[in-house]
């Protein structure tokens, strides 16, 4: 398995210059290829519900309002495409090139976000967010939902990545969902400098299991180091996250889930 294909959803806002710089780190990487989309929304699903009273030019303005915010981002986050883009020395390519060698193509589609990106997706090898900030719950649905049905594995890139996959930290507990994210991200692991194993022991996860990945590893030819983690006053997550942070790993793998929203 390798990684040819990445798609990058941007939204016009302060997390697309990450997501799109952490793409094309990895795309020069693995000699792959990058999807840039913006996924415009339509304006008449912003305005689902007229109330009665409501004048034709009242609609006609709202809907005039939404199609000028939309261009905005989209010209926003095209901009964020074209500048990690260029800074990465990738060529624009709208048929596939030569195999061996990286390229880019932008595209923008209109539909309802938690469909179109998650059915994107799913034709893709890995889908690359920005991290989530706090004021932007459209960029933290379209992580969820694609999360839960692009079938893909997301890689959350924060601000200021330098580099992804040189040392590669591991949350492991045993999980099918920790397996998953363990197969999808072997193109890092084995080219990775160093490999750190992470359990946080609790009553539902014992460090022993981390024995037949580590074995796992080796008949790959992959040397890794386990570590337990204790996360007493913090969540399993933030002690995974400041573990994973100690050891130096530029790359988190671990298991996602969602949950009903009922």
């Amino acid at each position: 398995m390798t990684i040819r294909i990445i798609l990058t959803p941007l939204f016009g806002d302060d997390a697309d210059a990450a997501a799109a710089q952490a793409a094309f780190a990895v795309t020069r990487r693995f000699d792959a290829h990058v999807e840039g989309l913006f996924a415009r929304i339509d304006p008449l699903d912003v305005f689902p519900i007229v109330g009665e009273g409501v004048s034709p030019a009242v609609i006609d303005d709202l809907t005039n309002a939404a199609q000028v915010e939309m261009d905005k981002r989209a010209s926003a986050a095209r901009a964020h495409f074209e500048a990690a883009r260029t800074a990465a020395g990738v060529a624009l390519a709208e048929r596939p090139p030569a195999p061996g060698g990286t390229s880019a193509r932008w595209s923008e589609i209109t539909g309802r976000r938690e469909e179109v990106i998650p059915r994107r997706a799913r034709v893709s090898d890995l889908v690359v967010f920005g991290a989530q900030p706090s004021d932007s719950p459209e960029l933290g649905g379209a992580i969820e939902t694609t999360l839960v049905a692009g079938g893909r594995p997301l890689l959350l890139a924060p601000k200021g990545v330098q580099t992804i996959g040189e040392r590669v930290a591991i949350a492991w507990n045993d999980s099918a969902e920790a397996a998953r994210a363990l197969a999808s991200a072997l193109p890092f692991i084995e080219a990775a400098s160093a490999v750190q194993v992470l359990t946080a022991e609790t009553w539902r996860t014992q460090f022993e299991v981390t024995e037949h990945l580590a074995d796992y590893l080796e008949w790959r030819g992959i040397l890794c180091e386990r570590r337990s983690i204790e996360a007493d006053d913090e969540t399993v997550g933030a002690a995974l996250l400041r573990a994973a942070s100690e050891a130096g790993a530029d790359l988190l793998v671990m298991g996602g889930y969602g949950r009903s929203r009922l």
